[in-house]
């Protein structure tokens, strides 16, 4: 879900998921993911596993069908829904983005600076808490998508 929250920041990113931006009728869609160093084609349909009426899965709350659909089409690729975990957003990005991708394991100044120096590039971030972390809005294992970084100057 980070690794799709940063990329809808651009929606021009999660349309170049898609084949095509129309609503099928059929109810089937082509959606492209990296697969074996290749962009592959998934072809997916919106019938959805559900729960209560609603999906059981990753879902928009603006009833948006394509979080459903990606989801669907990663589910695919790695053979079910139950093979998708929570946590590192590394692989996923790889996916939907086909670009390389890295990782910062430092809390020091560093960190800091590579953070900076993304954002001036214009890359899509996200960070994993390390297990041990821990806060009342921290989750341990959990990724974040990082939407923005800036440097602010404080003011007294």
């Amino acid at each position: 879900m980070s690794a799709l929250s940063v990329l809808a920041e651009k929606p021009e990113r999660i349309k170049n998921l898609f084949e095509s931006s129309e609503v099928n009728s059929e109810g089937i869609y082509r959606v492209k993911m990296l697969r074996d160093g290749i962009w592959t084609s998934l072809k997916v349909d919106d019938s959805l596993p559900c729960k209560s009426g609603r999906p059981a899965f990753a879902h928009s709350r603006a009833n948006e069908l394509w979080v459903s659909l990606v989801e669907k089409a990663a589910a695919q690729k790695y053979g079910s829904y139950a093979k998708l975990h929570a946590g590192n957003a590394y692989d996923p990005m790889a996916d939907l983005t086909g670009a390389p991708t890295m990782s910062q394991l430092s809390t020091d100044s560093s960190c800091w600076n590579f953070l900076l120096e993304a954002e001036k590039c214009n890359n899509v971030m996200t960070a994993l808490a390390l297990k041990g972390d821990s806060s009342k809005d921290i989750v341990p294992s959990h990724s974040y998508a990082i939407i923005k970084v800036a440097e602010v100057e404080k003011d007294g």
